[in-house]
């Protein structure tokens, strides 16, 4: 079994900024399962 390369903290601190962050800000409202909350979406 190979091991994987320890993470990058600066390439991590850039991905969450320059993509993740941008990419929840965009489709929070319509997610089923909002994270930051930890509650699921209410379909009624």
């Amino acid at each position: 079994m190979t091991s994987s390369p320890p993470e990058n903290p600066a390439a991590a601190a850039q991905l969450e900024k320059d993509l993740l962050e941008p990419e929840w800000r965009y489709s929070k409202a319509t997610a089923t399962f909002d994270y930051e909350r930890g509650v699921s979406a209410d379909y009624r």
